[in-house]
């Protein structure tokens, strides 16, 4: 068995780089971690879609979290490798996509989601598919294909 020695605490310290926009993310106190679907979806100010499963891989949680002070919903399929995450938030100014810092946006490829476009980045180690229907910004992010995220961002 190989073991190592323990890291120090500021090995993970991270500082972002000027101009950054930080956005706090946190579960609000006083709830549970993993919620039933039904519990989450009275305390969201849009319709929680949530499906039993996703692409073949079953629901695993549920969890209400706080991004920027707007409720939102994070949803777990599948485990580990090869799960994926789908974040679920109303669309508002909060929710739009802008990784560039300083009003700058982050131009990714378009993605047609049942024809709503959507922006897809596509890496080796992932994919990310972000798209508004309605009300609702969806983020599909999973260590799977691009194809793979694209069906699961249609069954929502």
């Amino acid at each position: 068995m190989t073991s190592y020695g323990s890291v120090p605490a500021s090995d993970f310290r991270v500082s972002p780089p000027s101009g950054a926009k930080v956005v706090k993310v946190s579960v609000p106190s006083g709830s549970k971690a993993h919620l039933r679907k039904a519990r989450t979806a009275g305390r969201l100010p849009f319709t929680l879609r949530a499906p039993n499963s996703l692409v073949g891989l079953p629901r695993r949680a549920v969890t209400r979290l706080e991004l920027g002070g707007s409720p939102a919903a994070l949803v777990a399929y599948g485990r580990n490798l090869g799960g994926i995450a789908v974040l679920e938030q109303s669309a508002n100014s909060h929710s739009k996509l802008n990784l560039g810092g300083s009003g700058r946006g982050l131009s990714l490829p378009t993605v047609s989601i049942d024809g709503v476009t959507g922006q897809e980045l596509d890496t080796a180690l992932g994919t990310l598919i972000r798209f508004t229907r309605g009300n609702v910004t969806y983020t599909v992010l999973g260590s799977v294909p691009p194809a793979a995220a694209e069906l699961a961002a249609r069954a929502l």
